[in-house]
């Protein structure tokens, strides 16, 4: 519900920024949908949905009524957050147009003090006894970087490729309590990922006019990427350090992107509003969580697809 609302108010903001220009772009000249200069910049801000996609199975759940009281989806589905991204483009020497692109976001998921309503104690695959509450928080954090050299093969339509680099940390803690009498017993495992993704993506991007200082741009991009990972495991049992584990693993990553933005040109080929929708996944990465809901398995689990969607608002600045 709250995404939602800030959904709805980035339309209403959107709106309101098209309404007070109107008068002053209706008397100028109607805006071209393509760049007339090789400098520009863009500034944006993302309202980030992250679905989870894992397989339902209880995590923890009541040894008597055998009721889940946390299952893998609720600790997957990570739900809202936050992004932004900023581009910069420029003619180099030799006439060419380059673009620079870095993005990043952050979503998270928690939930302390499960605990079971018939008064029993909480059972879990993740811990061999009985506890009297379990709590998690997962965070995700997501960076990438690109350089862009940009073809343009007619008006409006641009080809575009690259090297590319996009970071994916994460860190997922599954945390118990129990009431020992004189003490509280408290133990946490704490798991985090880290995928390096380095390569190159290639795209398309599409600029059309829809009517008087308004146009629309959808856009795809593509690559494949090298992927070395790093997973940690660290168990803390009364504030003291148990066990830590380290494994490493290299593999190939696939990213796929595509979005559709309108936009509004407030002073026709110097500032211009938009509004926009963007999705993006990821094949083959390595999730914090799916490392310690995959139980029995030794070696780094991969075979993860991330997908988030955003609704980007910024403004756009040509010079």
């Amino acid at each position: 519900m709250r995404t939602f609302k800030i959904i709805v108010s980035t339309f209403i903001a959107f709106g309101y920024v098209a309404a007070i220009s109107g008068g002053f772009a209706q008397a100028q000249v109607h805006g071209s949908f393509n760049r007339t200069t090789n400098s520009y910049i863009e500034v944006t801000g993302k309202v980030l949905q992250r679905p989870g996609g894992a397989t339902d199975f209880a995590v923890a759940e009541d040894p008597i009524t055998e009721q889940p009281l946390l299952t893998s989806t609720d600790i997957m589905n990570l739900g809202g957050g936050t992004g932004v991204e900023a581009r910069a483009g420029w003619q180099n020497r030799r006439g060419g147009n380059m673009e620079l692109r870095t993005s990043l976001g952050n979503v998270q998921n928690n939930k302390s003090n499960i605990t079971s309503p018939s008064g029993a104690q909480v059972e879990s695959p993740l811990f061999p006894q009985r506890v009297d509450s379990v709590g998690y928080d997962y965070t995700s954090n997501y960076f990438s970087i690109e350089l862009c050299r940009r073809c343009n093969i007619q008006p409006g339509c641009t080809w575009f490729c690259g090297p590319r680099f996009i970071s994916l940390k994460e860190e997922f803690n599954f945390s118990t309590e129990t009431d020992a009498g004189f003490f509280i017993a408290r133990s946490n495992n704490q798991f985090t990922t880290s995928n390096s993704l380095i390569g190159g993506q290639i795209g398309l991007e599409i600029s059309k006019p829809a009517c008087q200082n308004l146009y629309w741009t959808g856009f795809f991009r593509t690559g494949i990427y090298g992927n070395p990972i790093v997973a940690k495991r660290k168990a803390t049992q009364g504030g003291l350090d148990q066990l830590t584990i380290k494994n490493t693993k290299e593999i190939g990553s696939f990213v796929g992107e595509c979005g559709l933005t309108l936009s509004y040109q407030i002073v026709p080929k110097v500032c211009a509003a938009f509004v926009g929708y963007e999705a993006t996944w990821i094949d083959g990465i390595a999730l914090a969580p799916t490392q310690a809901l995959s139980i029995g398995e030794p070696n780094i689990v991969t075979n993860n697809t991330v997908f988030w969607h955003a609704i980007n608002f910024g403004f756009e600045f040509d010079f």
